[in-house]
């Protein structure tokens, strides 16, 4: 499972429910519209995006951005 949640800085929370592993992801409110926006326009899913965003760092998606 895999859901956004805006907040002032960018963390990522890992819980665990069951036998499923759920992502929160905390993302600034101003980049979490334009990264929403951008993976819809590449076709993306959308979890897959943001976890390639973590492991590179969220510095590297704003840039991809501007």
């Amino acid at each position: 499972m895999f859901s956004l949640r805006p907040g002032r800085n960018a963390t990522q929370k890992v819980t665990e429910k069951k036998d499923k592993t759920r992502v929160v992801l905390h993302v600034p409110n101003d980049l979490r519209r334009t990264v929403v926006d951008l993976a819809k326009e590449q076709g993306k899913v959308l979890s897959a995006f943001y976890l390639e965003c973590f492991k590179k760092g969220l510095e590297v998606c704003q840039k991809n951005l501007d």
